[in-house]
């Protein structure tokens, strides 16, 4: 139907500008060192290891993009997995925490020792680890309260959210 079109073709432009601006957040971090170094001509070392280090986060946002056109078109379904998701997050934290170390964000764990789901165990981590990391990068001090329940998953920042006019972006 007409209105189905719209829905996909609205959520297609949002894709597209969502994507857009997490792709060109690190090209201008890059842009913006890569043009430090030049001028300085001093500390090329710090800058070619935040060069680096933001690369390797936009290849990590890339690969994402990939593995959701796959979920969007279920290609995958078949390989449904029970597994602990609780592992998968104590993971996703230990990771984000050496990754965002100097932001001295406290993360309080609130997790059931064995939380066992029937999933895509790789399209969960590629959630989970987004949402986490969202939460490391937008929390600029206090803490991250993370919670897994066999009910529910709960990542808590402290931070100020998300504002009541973009609340509907969120699906």
């Amino acid at each position: 139907s007409l209105q189905k079109i719209k829905q996909q073709t609205n959520a297609l432009k949002d894709f597209v500008s969502n994507a857009s601006h997490e792709l060109k957040t690190p090209l201008m971090q890059i842009w913006s060192q890569a043009d430090y170094l030049l001028k300085a001509k001093t500390d090329y070392e710090n800058g070619l290891h935040t060069i680096k280090k933001t690369t390797k986060s936009m290849n990590g946002f890339i690969d994402n993009l990939l593995t959701l056109a796959k979920i969007e078109s279920q290609e995958s379904i078949s390989n449904i997995e029970k597994i602990d998701i609780s592992q998968i997050v104590h993971h996703s934290i230990q990771i984000h925490k050496s990754i965002y170390q100097d932001k001295g964000i406290e993360v309080i764990p609130h997790i059931t020792d064995w939380v066992e789901k029937e999933i895509l165990p790789q399209h969960f981590e590629i959630i989970i680890n987004n949402i986490i990391s969202n939460a490391f990068k937008y929390t600029e001090k206090w803490s991250i309260t993370v919670t897994v329940t066999e009910k529910s998953i709960t990542i808590k920042d402290t931070w100020v959210g998300i504002q009541k006019n973009n609340a509907h972006k969120i699906r």
